[in-house]
């Protein structure tokens, strides 16, 4: 037992790899439907959405089992939310200097508690990016709860069965239990995240999986009259093309799990270790590139491949300026309310 909670306690940096992978890549899919949305062909934003949103949810599932404790869940999403009021801040702080009439007061009650975060002026795919944070904090809070009592005697399984039949359900326009097909579908993600630790793929079983995978995405896409060539239009809501589109990345990292060697130092596990504050600054950096966009000429793909380039950049800075403060401000309120507290406990000695 001892053994096993030390190899739970070790930092996983293939985990934290594939999150900044992750991170990257939703640089290149906002890339791609926001400036590149008028020159970009749809098969290719469609490519870049098979290593999306959903990913993100396989690994916080994937990460959950490390600790397999709600309380620490929560934490995580409290500290989530205190970041979140930072970059909001720091946000509003943005738009007031810039362009007022895309501030107010409810405007940022209404950010903070993700009531209509509708998308601004100035900064438009800040808000337009903020979509999924109610939904993970929805999915974490039900179903790391759901796993955390179904695992003590081995029945997770049914976690994953449950969810995957009710989102399927909601597919046939029906209303399951309390859940809507948002909260379903990602939570039947963060489930097989938190199942599939212990196993891995080799070449043949990789090559089956991706062979049946996108054999039943073309048989669905073709029953259904669907076109899977366009993902973004089976994304909201989300399909069960999608899903089957999305394993295909979680199949491909499955298969890399056992070999892959990844050092503390890799700047991608870096990236994974912040990866909410890039996901914060990759919409203030997608924006800006609309006021540069215009200036390339090129052919559609070079300007694609520069653009990105740009964004990736961009991102990096405004991230890792944002995470110097934050821990500034954090480390002064942490000292703040330890000196507070030694106050007060004087003073009640006395």
């Amino acid at each position: 037992m001892k053994n096993e909670n030390k190899k739970l306690d070790q930092r996983n940096y293939y985990l934290d790899f594939l999150r900044g992978l992750a991170a990257i890549n939703i640089i290149i899919i906002h890339t791609a439907f926001w400036s590149g949305g008028s020159y970009v062909p749809v098969a290719v934003e469609s490519l870049t959405l098979l290593f999306d949103v959903p990913f993100f949810f396989f690994l916080a599932g994937w990460s959950f089992y490390y600790t397999r404790e709600p309380g620490k869940a929560y934490k995580n999403l409290f500290n989530m939310q205190m970041k979140y009021l930072f970059f909001l801040i720091i946000y509003s702080i943005i738009l007031f200097l810039v362009n007022r009439s895309d501030f107010s007061f409810w405007n940022f009650v209404h950010w903070f508690f993700y009531i209509e975060p509708h998308a601004t002026k100035i900064l438009p795919v800040v808000m337009g990016s903020i979509w999924f944070m109610p939904i993970y904090v929805q999915v974490t809070m039900i179903f790391s709860i759901a796993i955390y009592f179904t695992q003590l005697k081995n029945n997770t399984n049914i976690v994953l069965i449950v969810s995957l039949l009710g989102f399927l359900y909601t597919e046939l326009g029906q209303n399951f239990l309390f859940f809507d097909r948002y909260i379903l579908f990602y939570g039947f993600l963060y489930t097989l995240g938190f199942l599939s630790v212990k196993y891995y793929l080799n070449a043949n079983k990789l090559f089956v999986s991706l062979l049946v995978t996108i054999t039943s995405i073309l048989i669905v896409g073709k029953l259904l009259n669907k076109n899977i060539f366009d993902l973004q239009s089976l994304k909201f809501p989300p399909h069960f093309i999608y899903l089957l589109a999305s394993l295909i990345t979680i199949l491909i990292a499955m298969y890399f799990k056992k070999s892959a060697k990844i050092k503390a130092t890799n700047f991608l596990v870096h990236i994974g270790q912040n990866a909410i504050f890039y996901y914060f600054s990759q919409g203030i950096a997608t924006s800006i590139c609309y006021y540069y966009v215009s200036l390339f000429n090129f052919r559609w793909y070079l300007k694609f491949l520069v653009i990105i380039l740009i964004n990736i950049l961009t991102t990096i800075a405004i991230s890792e300026s944002m995470s110097f403060l934050y821990n500034l401000v954090h480390k002064w309120l942490s000292y703040k309310m330890v000196a507070l507290f030694k106050m007060s406990t004087k003073c009640s000695e006395k």
